[in-house]
């Protein structure tokens, strides 16, 4: 459902702000700037709008840059990937030590491992991930 209102024959659509992508709404700004510029912008109610948009010219232009990979997340990426790398690997050697000397009572290891350190891709955030590393740790402990 199109929100619009009608007044002759002009028709204004309200696009909710929530749906538009960063390049749109600079492009929106900038169409909003151009159709109050061909009006007399300087006696019209839409005077003060126009000074706002102007003021904010160079902000509306960075909305268009691609920001590109932001580096603080790139390294908290490769911390997380390189804990789940230790972590398989000493689930890998548990299992092995397990298998070679199976007189060796690692059933509650092996029980803690199950219930904390499996399934850690589907954790869904950070917070998530480090709370099942320390219950891990607290139950070793």
């Amino acid at each position: 459902m199109n929100n619009t209102t009608n007044n002759g024959n002009l028709q204004i659509i309200r696009v909710p702000q929530s749906r538009l992508l960063k390049k749109e709404m600079a492009d929106y700004a900038e169409m909003t700037m151009g159709i109050v510029q061909k009006h007399d912008h300087q006696t019209s109610m839409f005077g003060a709008l126009y000074d706002k948009l102007v003021a904010k010219k160079r902000y509306i232009e960075i909305l268009r840059l691609d920001y590109g990979i932001d580096s603080e997340r790139f390294k908290i990426y490769r911390r997380k990937s390189k804990l789940k790398l230790n972590i398989s690997a000493f689930k890998l050697k548990l299992r092995l030590l397990s298998k070679d000397n199976p007189d060796m009572d690692l059933h509650p290891l092996d029980n803690a491992i199950n219930k904390h350190l499996r399934y850690l891709d589907r954790a869904k955030n950070d917070k998530n991930l480090t709370q099942k590393v320390s219950g891990f740790f607290d139950v070793i402990e």
